[in-house]
């Protein structure tokens, strides 16, 4: 990876979270670069579902009609 886009890639992240600010009860799970609700991620999420807590769970996905449970919220993978 050349400098130029290591470098646009930590000043996107920086910038990001000068707009946006980090929630305390948002958890976001990416499982392979978006393939999917499985492996590790998919056992941490459910057992976060099961305690009832009022959590913001976001899956990063590459295909938005992949099925997980409902109180999961998917969101569309961006490649930049």
């Amino acid at each position: 990876m050349k400098l130029k886009n290591i470098i646009k890639k930590i000043l996107l992240k920086i910038m990001a979270m000068e707009f946006f600010p980090v929630k305390g009860n948002k958890i976001i799970f990416d499982n392979f670069n978006g393939k999917g609700f499985g492996s590790h991620p998919k056992y941490i999420a459910k057992s976060l579902i099961d305690t009832r807590k009022k959590l913001d769970l976001v899956w990063i996905v590459n295909d938005i009609s992949e099925i997980m449970p409902k109180e999961i919220r998917k969101v569309k993978r961006r490649h930049i």
